[in-house]
């Protein structure tokens, strides 16, 4: 999931990518420095996120809801993955 998720922003989003706009990062939410994504409810389970890192504070974030049913179909993962993040980005 991690890499297909990580592929489909280098594939899609290179420029923002290469340019530092948009990034990949992955957060363990079993590790004490990353609690406070459970404290400030952002997550509460394994999961992909989308989320605007403005002075890295986070105020906007998106869960992607089918990822998980759509993890073992790549091609239509790298797809929602894709058009979830472009829609964000036109509205963040």
């Amino acid at each position: 999931m991690e890499a297909n998720a990580k592929k489909a922003i280098e594939t899609y989003f290179p420029s923002q990518y290469e340019a530092g706009t948009l990034s990949w990062e992955v957060a363990n939410i079993d590790l004490p420095e990353n609690y406070h994504y459970l404290e400030d409810n952002i997550i509460m389970y394994n999961t992909l996120v989308i989320q605007e890192c403005l002075d890295c504070k986070g105020d906007e974030c998106k869960e992607l809801w089918h990822a998980w049913d759509l993890s073992e179909k790549e091609d239509q993962y790298i797809e929602y993955v894709r058009d979830e993040v472009a829609s964000f980005l036109e509205v963040n």
